[in-house]
């Protein structure tokens, strides 16, 4: 029993490293690549980027670098509870829920604000979604019983 569980905690720590890694991408993305909005917001507004007033594109073009830094914090926090979680410190996987929470329910909440004003318009659901659910399942798959729990079974 214990070897199983060994394993799947090893699962679930990987599982928190790959979210952070994929945390760390998104931040990049939206700080590097991304220069103008993406296409499902324009399908939403009615309004292409070139379309757009200068002021316009510079305050979407701030907003897109302020989503960046969110999922690099996100990142680079998820990567910074790694070590703590494989330990089985469960203050770490608290703080990992409440960042996934705190990050990724709002990002699915709007996602789900454009499909409503448009369905056509296909925001990124599932990614943030899956954004969301990885670091949650890995956090509870992390968990370790104490020593003192396993000799009571």
């Amino acid at each position: 029993m214990y070897q199983g569980h060994n394993l799947r905690s090893r699962l679930g720590v990987v599982m928190v490293m790959f979210s952070a890694l994929l945390g760390i991408q998104s931040g990049i993305l939206f700080l590097f690549v991304f220069h103008e909005q993406r296409e499902y917001h324009s399908i939403v507004s009615g309004v292409s980027w070139p379309d757009l007033s200068i002021g316009m594109q510079t305050v979407i073009y701030g907003i897109l670098k302020i989503v960046g830094g969110g999922f690099m914090a996100f990142g680079a926090g998820m990567a910074c509870l790694v070590f703590p979680i494989a330990r089985g410190d469960n203050w770490a996987r608290c703080c990992a829920l409440c960042l996934s929470a705190f990050v990724w329910l709002p990002t699915l909440y709007v996602c789900f604000v454009f499909l409503d004003v448009n369905p056509a318009s296909n925001p990124p659901v599932l990614p943030a979604l899956m954004m969301f659910l990885l670091p949650v399942a890995g956090t509870l798959l992390s968990y370790r019983p104490a020593i003192s729990d396993l000799a009571e079974t």
